[in-house]
């Protein structure tokens, strides 16, 4: 992977969203855009990084460090995880 390849804080945001089991359409609603952003955010995001599916874009946003599981649990169960925009941006 190219470590040069960095996605946009709104790209992060919409694969973290997605990561976190959300479908296009709640993470349309969560930032308040249309689903037709959202498409054209991710599909923007997979052509930058070479990835072809939104697991793989999420792969490549966590293999890059861009996004990592959180540490912070005081507010979840113990069987439930989230990712979060990591330490790169």
């Amino acid at each position: 992977m190219n470590p040069d390849i960095k996605l946009t804080r709104r790209q992060l945001e919409v694969v973290c969203l997605l990561a976190n089991g959300l479908t296009l359409e709640e993470v349309a609603q969560a930032m308040f855009v249309s689903l037709s952003t959202v498409n054209k955010t991710l599909a923007a995001a997979r052509r930058k990084t070479g990835t072809r599916t939104i697991p793989h874009l999420v792969s490549f946003a966590i293999a890059q460090d861009e996004l990592v599981w959180s540490d912070d649990d005081s507010e979840r169960s113990m069987n439930q995880t989230e990712v979060v925009v990591g330490p790169a941006n």
